[in-house]
């Protein structure tokens, strides 16, 4: 249902705290968009998804004027999942965010936790640019595989108030 609601391309687009976690396959993002997670609402990686070995949570692929927002929200995946050999290939790729070749993002307030790799992956998509103006702002990064946040490629990239700890 998310990704139904994010490919209407409203411009803001507001999910709402539930009861549970609402549980998801890779998300895609797409241009001029806010998506607003309301406080207390938890986004949560499908268990038992995710098996190829560069599966993302949410996909920031080429677009432009992107921006998550979640304070008081949580994104989250099953680390003790994607790092068990018995149940998936190995793999340091499995980012909840995956910003790629985007301009104009915004990711803001999140507690982004679990990842099978980063919590937030900075590179080049297929059409091989770096990512233009980037802000991670008030991020709480807890207990990603890999990194909190690889910055592989970025002409403008601010960075403000962030927590990073395994």
């Amino acid at each position: 249902f998310l990704q139904q609601a994010i490919n209407s391309r409203v411009p803001h687009l507001i999910v709402d705290r539930m009861e549970k976690p609402w549980v998801s396959r890779r998300l895609m993002a797409v241009s001029d968009q806010k998506i607003t997670f309301e406080e207390g609402a938890v986004l949560e990686a499908k268990r038992g998804a995710f098996k190829d070995p560069y599966d993302t949570l949410i996909r920031i692929r080429s677009v432009t004027n992107v921006t998550f927002s979640g304070y008081g929200a949580e994104v989250r995946m099953w680390k003790v999942d994607y790092t068990n050999a018995s149940l998936y290939a190995w793999s340091e790729w499995r980012h909840a965010f995956d910003v790629l070749s985007a301009a104009n993002v915004t990711i803001e307030g999140f507690r982004v936790s679990g990842s099978g790799g980063d919590g937030v992956y900075l590179g080049e998509g297929r059409i091989a640019e770096p990512n233009v103006n980037v802000v991670l702002r008030d991020l709480d990064l807890v207990d990603n595989n890999r990194q909190a946040v690889s910055v592989i490629t970025a002409d403008g990239l601010l960075m403000e108030r962030g927590k990073m700890r395994h």
